[in-house]
């Protein structure tokens, strides 16, 4: 059985606006809910660096889906497996509704032991949800032209 979780949120902006935004992977650091450093190390990949409670989590990320303006799905490694992430955009009115879910690819034998009572509850559940509010933040003030980060 594969570990799903998923937020939504309604951002008063195009699907195209907000495609373009998340489709660029260096910009994630600008609206994800901890600290976070994303480096591009080709078309559609990139290395990021997440300061998780003081410790830094090394990953790969790297694009695997593009359905402009649907639909991006990146995948990333890091310690703890192997993810997928996925934007799925659609009408909302004048708005878009973003559906932001993360799938368990792999992992550890650890992570499916504490995964579900422990670290989604206590880290990644709260931090998907902070970060589609940075994202809708971001993007309703028309900032996703900016470089500051939402985090700070």
């Amino acid at each position: 059985m594969v570990w799903m979780r998923q937020h939504s949120i309604v951002v008063d902006a195009p699907a195209a606006t907000i495609y373009d935004y998340v489709a660029d992977l260096t910009r994630h650091p600008e609206w994800a809910a901890q600290p976070m450093q994303m480096t591009a190390s080709g078309p559609g990949e990139a290395r990021s660096v997440v300061d998780f409670r003081g410790m830094p989590i090394k990953a790969k990320v790297k694009i695997v889906e593009e359905r402009r303006p649907t639909l991006l799905a990146y995948e990333s490694t890091d310690l703890a497996g192997h993810y997928r992430w996925t934007f799925d955009l659609e009408p909302a009115g004048d708005a878009t509704k973003v559906t932001h879910r993360v799938e368990r690819l792999s992992a550890p034998m650890w992570v499916p032991l504490i995964q579900s009572w422990l670290m989604w509850p206590m880290s990644g559940g709260p931090g998907s949800r902070q970060g589609l509010a940075n994202l809708k933040r971001r993007l309703e003030a028309g900032q996703s032209g900016a470089t500051a980060s939402a985090g700070a």
